[in-house]
């Protein structure tokens, strides 16, 4: 659909303007030394000959529309981000009006009403954060393997827990998080929480998942992120293999450098790296063969619908042999069905990941589960190796330290 429908795009664009996909179904257009006026009228044209156009996919007819969100940019901070941030804040108000419209960013509106949530949502993340109101939940990721000798592997997610008990979703004040910068010592707080968490797991005697944690942009830029988590190894003493750092690829966009030096040091460490979003940008394939990547995790995008679409499951199938070309693990995420599970298991995909696949559950239950069943399967060498950890940390610590600092005096 987006091959055929970004042919209408062309015909009412200068040559000096041209289309580019941001994502999903998301299309951006720069109209370079254009007034308002003109890009309303072309705005206008672009939306009536979206909804005018109809899809034929086998032997079906459906029809389309466009939300447009318009933004000057003289309005913006003179930054790709800010603006990129204030064409995606339209549009969304173009979806809540009803969808098929066109909305411009008005700053002063936006903004106040954006303040004005900002500021209750930040108050209560920072006193959720100063009384350890928040919640660790993970979600379990199914091995695809017929030998089934892939290790289990959780993702790990956070949940506010207000003063009455009810429990909010990361969606709900992650955002908020993000803009008011508090993410860097949320990330810190569920890196600690999750490390303590596992080495309790192992003084029961139990076997700990690979814990796969999620990263902000603001905290890969953070220079000092690679020593903390150095310092929480050195602290809990726990096996660093069995610790995942998940990054997505617009974060890797935006702090590359940041980014690798990150990379480096956690996998001096012994941690791995996983890339999520895998597949929504060109860079993708020269991120997976140039960063030490251990797990790719294919966009949900072209999972979700890869039963019904042909071209979502050949660019699948096609991540997924790439990957392993390179030697990297491949996850399927927002997996909603059996039907989907059984078209990863026969691509070759090696984990799959969704509700089909498994809920969101408190992480503390799902430990001392896992730890249980899985308790008969800890050999006596890794008891005695949990024994000397606390003592090889700090070698591997200097180490790690050491290859942050190689990778940073490189060149991108």
């Amino acid at each position: 659909m987006f091959r055929q429908g970004s042919e209408l795009v062309p015909h009412q664009m200068r040559e000096s303007d041209p289309p580019a996909r941001l994502g999903g179904g998301e299309f951006g257009i720069l109209l370079e030394n254009c007034s308002v006026e003109d890009a309303l009228r072309i705005a206008e044209e672009l939306r009536r000959r979206v909804e005018n156009y109809r899809f034929v996919y086998e032997a079906r007819c459906f029809s389309i529309g466009a939300s447009i969100g318009l933004v000057p940019l003289a309005l913006c901070q003179q930054t790709v981000s800010a603006a990129l941030a204030a064409a995606d804040r339209a549009c969304y108000i173009a979806k809540e009006k009803g969808r098929n419209r066109i909305e411009m960013y008005v700053p002063d509106a936006d903004e106040a009403h954006r303040r004005h949530i900002d500021h209750g949502w930040g108050e209560r993340v920072a006193r959720a954060l100063e009384q350890d109101r928040l919640l660790l939940y993970a979600q379990p990721l199914m091995p695809l393997a017929a030998d089934g000798e892939d290790a289990p592997l959780v993702e790990v997610y956070v949940r506010l827990r207000e003063n009455g008990g009810q429990l909010v979703s990361p969606s709900a004040f992650m955002p908020t998080a993000e803009r008011l910068g508090l993410m860097p010592q949320l990330d810190r707080w569920v890196i600690a929480k999750v490390l303590e968490r596992a080495a309790h797991c192992l003084e029961a005697g139990q076997v700990p998942p690979c814990c796969i944690i999620n990263l902000s942009a603001a905290s890969i830029a953070d220079k000092s992120l690679l020593d903390f988590v150095v310092e929480q190894f050195e602290r809990h003493g726990v096996p660093q293999a069995r610790f995942c750092f998940e990054l997505t690829e617009s974060e890797l966009m935006t702090h590359y450098t940041q980014a690798q030096r990150f990379m480096a040091g956690v996998k001096a460490l012994g941690c791995r790296v996983s890339l999520n979003e895998f597949g929504r940008t060109t860079a993708s394939f020269g991120y997976a063969r140039n960063l030490p990547l251990d797990f790719i995790k294919i966009d949900g995008m072209f999972v979700r619908q890869m039963t019904a679409d042909p071209v979502d499951a050949a660019t699948v199938e096609a991540i997924n042999r790439i990957a392993h070309v390179l030697g990297k693990r491949t996850i399927a995420e927002r997996v909603e069905d059996e039907a989907a599970i059984a078209t990863l298991r026969a691509i070759g995909v090696d984990y799959a990941q969704g509700y089909a696949v498994a809920p969101v559950v408190p992480l503390e239950g799902f430990f001392a589960d896992r730890g249980r069943a899985a308790c008969a399967a800890l050999s006596r060498a890794e008891r005695r190796q949990t024994a000397r950890r606390r003592a090889a940390t700090s070698t591997t610590s200097h180490r790690a330290r050491e290859a942050a600092g190689s990778c940073h005096g490189k060149k991108r």
